[in-house]
């Protein structure tokens, strides 16, 4: 057996708290309010030493307190005018989540805090994707959005948010 010993370097990103996610209509931008950003230029740097030619894995972690009623979605962009996919319960194809100006990295749409009505719950979503520095060269950030849908009020907070960008050889 051969064993290959890859160094990884983790590189943790505190955000700030957003205090109030609100549900959005179908076609509408969120708000800017609801979203987070991560500056590309310092995992760029050491993307181009050779420490971590590669982005691995980035994990999301945060902790959802529900305030009324809904499911909570969060948006990985390179973009900042994400579209929300509309108030169906399942996020069908019929009313897709939009990022006109970048790609839409990854989504998670059905985000729970522990069933039925108000609670809260702490999230970690580990999205593994191996990117070179040509993949990302053109990119300046990568968005974090939230946002919610459901029937009626679905207002959400988010707080201790950590993103964790892991790079290896």
């Amino acid at each position: 057996a051969i064993y290959c010993l890859i160094k990884r370097k983790a590189i943790s990103i505190n955000l700030d708290d957003v205090t109030s996610i609100n549900h959005t209509l179908e076609d509408e931008v969120i708000p800017t309010s609801q979203q987070r950003s991560i500056d590309l230029l310092d995992i760029k740097k050491e993307m181009m030493t050779g420490e971590g030619t590669r982005i691995y894995s980035i994990t999301i972690s945060f902790k959802a307190t529900e305030i009324d009623d809904g499911y909570q979605e969060f948006y990985l962009t390179t973009g900042k005018k994400v579209t929300s996919g509309g108030a169906d319960k399942d996020m069908s194809n019929d009313n897709p989540v939009t990022c006109t100006d970048g790609k839409l990295l990854y989504s998670k749409n059905d985000i729970s805090t522990n069933g039925e009505g108000k609670g809260s719950a702490t999230h970690s979503f580990t999205w593994l994707r191996i990117w070179s520095y040509n993949n990302i060269k053109d990119w300046e950030k990568i968005y974090l959005t939230f946002s919610a849908h459901g029937t009626q009020n679905d207002e959400w907070k988010a707080s201790e948010i950590v993103v964790t960008i892991t790079l290896g050889g």
